[in-house]
């Protein structure tokens, strides 16, 4: 990727409420996560970058394209899971996989090594009515891979998966990064501390701490003190 994103200043307004106050970050290569309680603004950050709901002010800019008011080149940017109530029940899920992939572009990638860790095969020619919220998920995260995204976007993406599963997901999203940059929100402190490149901390629709590479790297091994400092953060903002 040529040019990082640029996110200048954004705020979102969710039914007359702000969520989101004045977001700035540069998204280069990498793992990008972010961390919060609940209501802390993750998933509507993300939402407002694939253009699932409008932005209020600031800026989302993409290789030099003023892209914020644009939720059809946004999406068309960024690889979204869709979240599992959206997905269309009508469908198998083959029939929703070449459906993407013809929306998106004709040479989508199919991410063999992605489908093989979340065995689509093994779901393939189900309904989608029938699957489990866990198969539900390595669907949905499936998708968010085709096409040439410059951006994935994961919200909450070890939700509901096995074990195996979500240790194998980590280890290949750490390295797909590296050639895509991947954003997700988590809940998991272990997962943000050992696998992300750099992460923020959100609270309140705000960012609180913005951890650098050198600054997880250091932590990486000491996993259970970024878990400490980050409750003590938190714990110190709800006081």
């Amino acid at each position: 990727m040529a040019q990082p994103i640029n996110i200048s200043n954004l705020c979102i307004d969710v039914g007359g409420t702000n969520i989101l106050r004045s977001i700035t970050m540069d998204i280069g290569l990498g793992w990008h996560g972010l961390l919060g309680c609940n209501g802390s603004g993750k998933t509507t950050l993300l939402r407002g970058l694939v253009g699932r709901i409008s932005i209020k002010s600031g800026s989302i800019t993409i290789e030099g394209q003023e892209l914020t008011h644009k939720p059809k080149l946004l999406a068309e940017y960024f690889g979204d899971a869709p979240p599992l109530h959206s997905l269309p029940i009508s469908l198998r899920v083959g029939e929703l996989i070449i459906l993407i992939k013809q929306s998106r572009c004709e040479n989508a990638e199919n991410a063999d090594e992605l489908r093989q860790i979340l065995d689509i095969s093994a779901i393939e020619n189900k309904d989608i009515s029938t699957l489990s919220s866990g198969m539900k998920q390595r669907l949905s995260i499936y998708l968010a891979f085709l096409g040439q995204p410059k951006l994935i976007i994961l919200d909450e993406p070890f939700n509901w998966l096995d074990p195996v599963v979500a240790y194998e997901l980590k280890l290949f999203l750490a390295e797909y990064a590296k050639r895509v940059p991947v954003m997700t929100a988590l809940h998991d402190i272990s997962t943000f501390a050992n696998y992300c490149d750099q992460g923020l901390l959100l609270h309140e629709g705000a960012i609180e701490k913005t951890y650098n590479k050198a600054m997880l790297n250091e932590l990486r091994s000491k996993s259970a003190d970024l878990e400490y400092d980050i409750y003590k953060t938190l714990s110190s903002l709800s006081e």
